[in-house]
């Protein structure tokens, strides 16, 4: 009589599935535009902010936010990566979560303000002394998209 050996999948290859996804996936954070003159268009609007030029002074928002983050990030998708160990998320749902917490952490460093100050000719034009908002509206783009490599 022979020995019969029954392999049950417990979780392993779906496990295995979602993390060959996050190995062929990719996020991109910061402001995504049209490629126009920094007048019209918010990214190129951003990146006059994030390099500076000889007439305005860089503040970077996203470079320094991920040089200030990377370790937190680092720690946080490790605990996001235990949900998917445990079958409670897909890759998907990670590389949202983790996208979402670094346009979060951007945001936030551009409303608590990036040195040096306005000069007060800008401050008397925007009636504010806070750097990087005017209206708020590349802010309030900064934003994620989520592709394959």
């Amino acid at each position: 009589m022979g020995i019969q050996i029954i392999d049950i999948d417990l979780g392993f290859d779906k496990i295995t599935h979602e993390i060959a996804k996050l190995g062929k996936s990719k996020t991109e954070i910061g402001l995504f535009g049209s490629g126009g003159t920094p007048a019209n268009d918010v990214a190129s609007r951003g990146a006059v902010h994030e390099f500076g030029t000889t007439k305005i002074p860089k503040r970077s928002f996203l470079a320094s936010t991920f040089d200030d983050e990377a370790d937190r990030w680092w720690k946080f998708s490790l605990i996001l990566l235990k949900k998917i160990f445990d079958g409670s998320w897909d890759a998907k749902k990670l590389l949202q979560s983790l996208s979402q917490k670094a346009q979060d952490n951007i945001m936030t460093k551009i409303e608590l303000g990036i040195p040096p100050p306005n000069s007060l000719k800008t401050i008397k034009r925007k009636k504010s002394s806070k750097t990087l908002i005017d209206t708020g509206d590349m802010k309030n783009r900064i934003t994620y998209k989520i592709g394959k490599k």
